[in-house]
C-alpha cells in the first residue's frame, strides 16, 4: 500500500512538472506570436 502511494506520488510529480513545462513553453510560443502579430501589424498600419 506504501510503494503504491510512493508511486502515485512520483507519477504525479513526473506529470505535474512535464505539465508546467509544457505550459511554459505554450505561454512563451503565444507570447511570441502576439509580439510577432503587433509588430506586422504596426507595420501594416503605419503603410495604410
Amino acid at each position: 500500500m506504501l510503494a503504491l502511494l510512493v508511486l502515485l506520488i512520483l507519477l504525479f510529480l513526473v506529470f505535474g512538472g512535464l505539465g508546467l513545462f509544457v505550459a511554459k513553453w505554450l505561454l512563451i510560443i503565444c507570447l511570441i506570436a502576439l509580439v510577432a502579430a503587433l509588430f506586422t501589424g504596426g507595420g501594416y498600419y503605419r503603410r495604410l
